[in-house]
């Protein structure tokens, strides 16, 4: 996402952006933990959909901005593609320690307290990997020549790898380094940089739908209708209550005016980590895992057909 992304758009949303990234994802996935709640699950279920769904899709929200055919204000875009860009680690985070607590047996708020330090440890830790990972590859980029321009896309993919990886290993958080690590090689330059972009494009286009085909191949349909109203009941709470309270009251603090709320909060399409998030679960044996995996498959498919569908016509009207 941040190959594309203008440094002057990061430097005007930055702010506001990362707000939501952080406070904005823990809030969404508090707001629709209590509706959770409210529809009967267990707060160990409700806890871990709310962190599982908490944030929204880079690619999705790239998309609708920019195949849409869209006159957005360029506030309004740039905080809703960095804010895409930068809160699937905050949802990661959550959902791992949530994970965790459920599987070690801990009880009452221990799980929130380690999050109080180990949040900004891996956010700082993933953004300077990502970034040293960057400043190095756009160096190799720029002096050295290669016999043929198709190895240079394997370079800045090796440099994603690298990026997860050392951040990963340094308790950092990885999606954070690969998005600070794009964002460097997004903003300087870049040889051959209209086929980068085209060729990273189509290769998360295929991950994306390669997720998705997954999300199918999992699901069974003989254990969606057991949780098919809950599912939909909670795909609706998120899309018209939780992330829009949330999100109104987070620009609402920074003194943002009221006509990029709307904008901003219907915004909140789920895409490919939430079903990467909802496998968690299920390989950490927990139980309930399938439930909450069938769950999470219905809110996806709302996020799609509701806020993902009715953006352009909203956001034209």
């Amino acid at each position: 996402g941040w190959l594309n992304t203008a440094r002057r758009s990061i430097r005007s949303s930055l702010g506001p952006a990362c707000l939501l990234a952080t406070v904005g994802v823990a809030g969404t996935a508090g707001a629709l933990a209590i509706i959770g709640r409210l529809l009967g699950l267990s707060w160990p279920e409700a806890l871990l959909i709310g962190a599982i769904v908490s944030s929204t899709d880079a690619a999705a929200v790239f998309a609708v901005l920019r195949g849409g055919s869209l006159r957005v204000k360029d506030k309004v875009r740039s905080t809703l593609e960095v804010e895409s860009c930068v809160n699937d680690p905050m949802a990661v985070i959550l959902t791992v320690a949530l994970v965790e607590s459920v599987r070690l047996g801990q009880t009452g708020g221990s799980w929130a307290w380690t999050l109080l330090y180990t949040v900004p440890i891996q956010q700082v830790v993933g953004g300077l990997v990502g970034v040293g990972v960057g400043l190095f590859t756009r160096l190799i980029l720029t002096r050295v020549r290669l016999s043929t321009g198709g190895l240079y896309p394997v370079i800045t993919l090796s440099a994603a790898f690298l990026a997860f990886g050392a951040a990963t290993l340094a308790f950092g958080s990885g999606f954070l380094a690969v998005f600070a690590c794009g964002a460097v090689l997004g903003n300087g330059p870049l040889p051959f940089r209209a086929g980068l972009v085209r060729v990273h494009d189509a290769v998360a286009w295929m991950s994306q739908v390669s997720m998705f085909l997954i999300l199918g191949l999992l699901v069974f349909p003989s254990q969606l209708l057991p949780v098919a109203g809950v599912g939909q009941a909670l795909g609706l709470g998120l899309a018209l209550r939780a992330r829009p309270q949330v999100v109104a009251l987070c620009l609402h603090t920074i003194r943002r005016p009221l006509s990029e709320l709307g904008g901003v909060s219907w915004v909140g399409i789920r895409g490919a980590v939430p079903i990467i998030l909802a496998t968690f679960p299920v390989m950490a044996q927990i139980p309930g895992a399938e439930r909450i995996f069938h769950i999470v498959f219905f809110i996806v498919v709302v996020s799609a057909l509701i806020p993902g569908a009715s953006i352009v016509p909203l956001t034209r009207k």
